[in-house]
């Protein structure tokens, strides 16, 4: 396993680290760890038919298991998540999954990203679907968080990086390629709850790797804005494709057309603590993104419609930033910028009162 310095010292060593990682965690040969390797292997076509027979491999050796416990009237040694999801998949049968399906969707200023992603689908809820939330709702100890000793295998990169402890995990469920989840000082175990030294922490990580890793963006959500485990957390990935809120034609880059929603942009991490301040005092959730010295932020609704078609309940940075997932073919193929468009104005706060 790489040092986290290693794995962030260029697009390079990074993809290297969470390649080879992926083949690792197969071996385990358990069902959390082959659905978390057949989610990340999915998402990128040339890993597919890399390790295809290596899946294919496992995935038999864990089904014959799945249906000797059956025979047996005993249950799987694996988490109830894990076991209820691997048994969606049993009864699809690997060959029948869908890969990754993706296509653009024009909206006037630039162009939406929608992925029709099948396995994130079978994703546990846990906290993302929780209404009126706290967004300063205590750690529960015996809760799921990241600081357990069976989530060792599933890191690909940790080490001390700018004086603080980070581990890099796999994210089990990914929407973006190279997704993983940044873990900072999972020993304290705090809860998802941004502090000023956290946030100007995250602001120097990102601008110290974007240097030799130009590709990496770090993101936030907080509880009640999209994040589903309640112990301190950040994203990151690779920026294969250009997110729509990056675009340079938007008025909160510079350009000269408007983004769908208000999008709070800062370069200054004292201003921008100042308005996330305000968001907590109002019990108001919000998502994060960081790139180019910049920090994006969207407030969010507590509470919001429902949609017969989407669900806007695990809506987190990704689909503030135009860049969404569904889970149901139909609804990928008929999918409309305004139906999209809807959907995020649905879950949005309007922004004026947190914008210093």
């Amino acid at each position: 396993m790489l040092s986290i310095s290693e794995a962030l010292s260029s697009s390079e060593h990074y993809k290297s680290a969470f390649e080879t990682g992926l083949s690792r965690i197969l071996q385990n040969r358990t069902a959390g760890t082959f659905i978390l390797a057949c989610a990340n292997i999915f998402q990128h076509p040339d890993l597919l038919d890399k390790n295809i027979k290596l899946l294919e491999e496992v995935y038999s050796y864990i089904n014959e298991y799945y249906r000797s416990c059956s025979n047996k009237n005993l249950p799987p040694t694996d988490s109830a998540d894990d076991i209820s999801v691997m048994n969606k998949i049993i009864s699809i049968g690997f060959k029948n999954l869908e890969p990754l399906h993706s296509r653009q969707i024009d909206f006037g200023p630039t162009t939406f990203q929608l992925n029709f992603n099948q396995l994130r689908s079978f994703r546990p809820a846990r906290m993302s679907t929780v209404k009126d939330v706290r967004l300063n709702t205590a750690f529960n100890q015996d809760g799921f968080h990241f600081d357990k000793a069976f989530l060792d295998k599933e890191m690909f990169a940790e080490g001390e990086f700018g004086g603080r402890h980070i581990s890099l995990l796999y994210n089990k469920f990914p929407f973006v390629k190279y997704h993983a989840l940044l873990v900072v000082d999972k020993a304290l175990r705090s809860n998802q709850y941004l502090s000023e030294e956290y946030l100007n922490y995250v602001i120097q990580l990102q601008t110290t790797a974007q240097l030799q890793t130009p590709e990496l963006v770090i993101t936030y959500n907080s509880l009640g804005a999209g994040a589903s485990v309640n112990h301190l957390h950040f994203q990151v990935f690779l920026e294969c494709q250009a997110l729509p809120v990056f675009s340079s034609t938007l008025v909160h880059n510079g350009g000269s057309e408007q983004y769908p929603i208000s999008c709070c942009v800062y370069t200054d991490a004292a201003k921008c603590w100042y308005d996330i301040q305000k968001l907590h005092t109002d019990n108001v959730p919000y998502n994060l993104l960081f790139k180019d010295q910049k920090i994006y932020c969207f407030p969010r609704k507590l509470s919001h419609q429902e949609f017969q078609d989407i669900d806007v309940s695990t809506y987190g940075w990704s689909e503030m930033a135009g860049a969404f997932t569904v889970t149901d073919m139909d609804v990928f193929k008929k999918m409309t910028a305004e139906k999209l468009i809807e959907t995020i104005r649905a879950v949005t706060e309007a922004s004026d009162n947190y914008n210093s």
